[in-house]
């Protein structure tokens, strides 16, 4: 890491330590303004703030348009100056999240049949299936949440213009308000009821908790969107990059629409945002082993 900013402020009109973003060949000695000699990828893309054409200029000078270095522009400059031990225990944060949703989908489904086949055989046992479900998927919750906040840890040494301190700290105040909600969830979960018994005051308040959640989820949703797109510009993902942009509402919408065909748009859109960290997570964990590697 040290001899890649080394040699950009020495100015040298080759790289060092750098990789192409799409097939991982290793650019040391290229010519920073030619293609990649493996895939044909140019190796000074456009600005990755500004998309200004940068193939006038030199790789020790910022972008004229935003003043990006425009090292950061070139294959995977972006995080060059991030130590490695940052960017493992994000990716760490990353991985945790994907797993996490995976099981949490699984579990899902197997509260939905257990549901069905209790119901069916004894009313009296909800209680129990909905406590232990309720204990697991809060669990799992939380777990995510735990991935969350490590996944959007500042990131060290990345310069200041392409940082997205705003798009951090709106995860993270809608993670804890988001925890705080699911802490309800899990104790009224625990709380003993009859279903044929009328609607009690704590099951009226819980259900205006609920309903305030869904606005909740909602907003959380957008915040981990929006930090997820910036995260998949700063790896050169530009297909996750542009998929944020749109699924910010076209997520929401998909997951209320298909609600009503057997509850399929809300699984829809959670394997879609799946995917989204799942590919990010990918191209960070090809940064980490080139290190490694170099």
């Amino acid at each position: 890491m040290h001899d890649e900013k080394q040699s950009i402020q020495r100015s040298e009109p080759t790289l060092q330590n750098y990789h192409c973003p799409k097939c991982k060949y290793d650019l040391t000695g290229c010519d920073p303004k030619s293609n990649c000699p493996e895939c044909g990828t140019p190796i000074m893309e456009g600005c990755i703030t500004c998309e200004y054409d940068l193939s006038a200029t030199e790789l020790d000078d910022n972008c004229p348009e935003c003043g990006t270095p425009v090292y950061c522009s070139v294959g995977r400059g972006a995080l060059i100056a991030v130590p490695t031990e940052i960017l493992s225990s994000v990716h760490t944060g990353f991985r945790l999240v994907t797993n996490l949703i995976l099981l949490y989908i699984v579990s899902l489904v197997a509260t939905f049949v257990l549901a069905f086949a209790v119901g069916m055989n004894s009313v009296q046992n909800i209680y129990l299936l909905t406590a232990i479900a309720g204990f697991i998927n809060n669990a799992i919750v939380f777990g995510i949440i735990i991935g969350w906040f490590k996944l959007s840890r500042p990131l060290n040494g990345l310069p200041e213009m392409l940082d997205a301190g705003d798009k951090r700290s709106f995860v993270r105040v809608m993670l804890w308000i988001f925890a705080a909600v699911t802490c309800i969830s899990l104790i009224y979960s625990l709380i003993p009821s009859d279903p044929d018994a009328p609607p009690t005051i704590i099951d009226m308040i819980y259900g205006i908790i609920s309903l305030i959640s869904l606005f909740i989820v909602l907003a959380l949703f957008i915040a981990n969107v929006m930090y997820i797109g910036w995260f998949a510009k700063l790896v050169r993902n530009k297909k996750m990059s542009k998929r944020a942009k749109h699924f910010v509402w076209s997520g929401p919408l998909i997951a209320i629409v298909g609600f009503f065909i057997l509850f399929l748009g809300p699984l829809i859109t959670l394997v879609m945002y799946w995917n989204m960290i799942e590919y990010t997570r990918r191209d960070l964990k090809k940064i980490i082993a080139a290190r490694a590697g170099s």
